[in-house]
């Protein structure tokens, strides 16, 4: 068999089930972005890790010691709840490698949704852009932490999303 050669942009692209040692570059990880994250509360937040990481619902992409990617989500209500990228490591597939590898956990057919900003809000542009590349359509209204949000759902198809 011949030697592939892998470069570090494919080895970053594989996402790995977080671990509990994962947490705090996870953090780290967090306090980068949690200005996109109105209400979110830190301390709840982290107690919350450990106990999703052990329900397998946890997702990350690894490079050099540190976690660029991360993916938290709901096997019961089949919701995306959480996903960041270090700003360093944006626009390079690992959001849409992570939200694949989620999508299948889940059989064909599956509703997956995700609830971020609402249509006209500046502050959740490239988010929206984000999941509507993926195939992901707008839904509900809904307020969360006292921000107004929307549901986004995408159905889990044979293949890759959005396309």
């Amino acid at each position: 068999m011949p030697y592939i050669h892998r470069t570090t942009y494919d080895i970053i692209h594989i996402p790995h089930p977080a671990k509990l040692e994962d947490i705090p570059d996870w953090m780290a990880l967090l306090r980068e972005v949690k200005d996109f994250f109105p209400g979110l509360d830190e301390a709840d937040y982290e107690r919350q890790l450990a106990a999703r990481i052990a329900d397998e619902e946890a997702w990350v992409c690894r490079f050099e010691g540190r976690i660029p990617a991360a993916l938290l989500y709901s096997k019961g209500r089949k919701e995306l709840d959480f996903l960041a990228v270090h700003p360093d490591f944006r626009n390079k597939g690992l959001a849409a490698k992570l939200v694949e590898t989620v999508a299948a956990q889940f059989p064909v057919g599956t509703p997956l949704s995700v609830v971020t900003y609402r249509e006209g809000d500046p502050a959740g542009a490239g988010a929206r852009a984000f999941y509507r590349a993926l195939g992901f359509v707008p839904g509900e209204n809904l307020e969360m932490f006292g921000y107004p949000c929307q549901k986004l759902t995408v159905t889990v198809s044979d293949g890759p999303l959005g396309r």
